[in-house]
């Protein structure tokens, strides 16, 4: 098994301007698995207000097309090799050497 963490932060925090992602931050994650790998992804709270969104981004950076819901709050693929398995909220306090924390939320 394979396992990769694909950290939104700097993508956003960049986009803000700012050099660095701050020490302490917090947001949503989705895990998702395909075959014999396992990917975490996490996204800033203030720069994907779903999970859905977390899932577009990521499927749409891996060429896998995908559609929301008419509410924009659930993001469905179409390719049965990839499954979303989970999700919830993560933080971390790089400061106090908590790496990272995930919880449902």
């Amino acid at each position: 098994m394979r396992f990769f963490i694909i950290d939104y932060s700097e993508i956003h925090y960049k986009s803000k301007g700012k050099d660095t992602p701050p020490a302490r931050r917090r947001g949503k994650f989705i895990q998702i698995r395909k075959d014999k790998t396992e990917y975490l992804v996490l996204s800033p709270g203030d720069f994907t207000a779903y999970h859905a969104n977390i899932a577009e981004k990521f499927f749409s950076q891996n060429e896998i097309e995908g559609t929301y819901n008419n509410k924009r709050d659930h993001y469905e693929i179409r390719n049965p090799d990839w499954d979303i398995v989970g999700g919830g909220m993560w933080s971390i306090n790089e400061k106090e050497k908590r790496r990272i924390r995930l919880f449902n939320g």
